[in-house]
């Protein structure tokens, strides 16, 4: 039987956390949800840490959310949640390990669990709108870099792109170009500026470039939680958990309009 897992080689998919080579999941079936489902519940209760992000048509509680990157700490498997194939994956209810009866929204809103996004607003917001998660016990990474610059002396007045933020933690060089060449290549795909269409999330089966784009983020957000919240003091810590469910907390509000103002970074506790 040919394996589901595809292996991701090349500089680009090098981890800073993981000894093992990277490789990937596209769970697009109930077969490979049960995989996923599976390794999440068998998850000892220190290594419950999440690492996602999603892509979609202009991401939001309006737009299209088409697919999710999601890793677990300490692991080599990337998985991609594929939404458009599978739009009930975070509700589909499946009975893993003989006996527990479960579906992926249980463990994204339970407590027992810790998320890091990097800026989970529009993902979150997305979530809960169309898919009717609400995301619990969150980690913004965004947030953490703000707290970690601020307490290393820095006037850090507005957040950083996660693009910026990986070129300026990635400890080795031709990592952080190679992973750079990877995302040009994606957004030559997708960005419209770049003769583009954001349609190419939907498609199917993902072309190389997208799917090598979606895979080169998550794998590093691993290293950005040790480096940038592990490190903080706990009232610093504090401010990250307390910030980072305000920005969850947004998709019980009114939509909030994109623009610059979003970039402008939470005053210090």
């Amino acid at each position: 039987m040919t394996s589901p897992y595809v292996p991701l080689e090349g500089a680009a998919f090098h981890s800073n956390t993981i000894s093992e080579p990277i490789k990937c999941l596209l769970v697009d079936h109930e077969d490979k949800l049960k995989l996923l489902m599976t390794e999440l519940l068998s998850t000892e209760p220190v290594e419950r840490t999440l690492y996602i992000d999603l892509e979609g048509i202009n991401l939001s509680r309006t737009g299209t959310a088409c697919i999710a990157q999601l890793m677990l700490k300490g692991r080599n498997v990337l998985y991609l949640l594929d939404m458009t194939t599978m739009p009930g994956i975070f509700n589909t209810q499946l009975t893993i390990l003989n006996s527990i009866r479960m579906c992926l929204k249980t463990i994204l809103e339970s407590p027992e669990w810790r998320l890091c996004l990097y800026d989970p607003r529009q993902d979150s917001d997305a979530l809960y709108h169309q898919f009717g998660v609400l995301l619990s016990n969150v980690i913004c990474l965004q947030l953490s870099e703000v707290a970690y610059a601020r307490g290393h002396g820095l006037a850090r007045n507005y957040v950083l792109g996660l693009a910026k933020a990986l070129n300026s933690y990635l400890p080795d060089a031709d990592q952080r170009n190679i992973a750079q060449l990877v995302k040009d290549a994606g957004r030559t795909q997708f960005a419209p500026e770049c003769g583009g269409s954001y349609d190419v999330f939907k498609e199917r089966p993902l072309s190389q470039a997208i799917f090598e784009y979606l895979c080169v983020d998550v794998l590093h957000f691993e290293y950005l939680e040790n480096l940038l919240f592990h490190s903080l003091p706990p009232a610093a810590q504090a401010w990250v958990i307390e910030q980072s469910q305000m920005r969850v907390n947004e998709v019980f509000g009114p939509m909030k309009e994109k623009g610059p103002h979003r970039a402008i970074a939470p005053a210090a506790a």
